[in-house]
């Protein structure tokens, strides 16, 4: 439940077919390599859309104090750039979060783009 959205898990651990009452740093390497090819090539969709008053946020994600504010580079890794959703910026709901991703992605797609 650490890892991953409260209402995702128990549709995760259905999916991978592990016991729900087993402890992450129980699984074998095996079941750590299943979970994470299954994570990673999980499927989602959906049936339709909702109405902006009904959207959300996620929380968390890369650290803002591991990017340069000026073009969303990471301090970390040159040349890997995060933007909107990705990066640790919590807004209420009613549009910041979505302005906060495409500020950030115009901004650096255009710093970008100069190189």
């Amino acid at each position: 439940r650490k890892y991953l959205p409260k209402n995702f898990v128990s549709i995760f651990i259905n999916y991978v077919n592990i016991s729900e009452s087993k402890k992450i740093l129980s699984l074998n390497e095996k079941e750590r390599k299943i979970n994470a090819d299954s994570l990673k090539l999980f499927k989602l969709s959906y049936d339709s859309l909702c109405d902006i008053d009904k959207a959300i946020i996620t929380s968390g994600g890369v650290s803002t104090k591991e990017i340069n504010p000026k073009n969303f580079e990471s301090k970390i890794v040159k040349d890997l750039y995060f933007i909107g959703e990705v990066l640790d910026v919590d807004a209420l709901t009613g549009g910041y979060n979505l302005q906060i991703a495409w500020t950030s992605g115009y901004v650096c797609a255009n710093l970008m783009e100069e190189r």
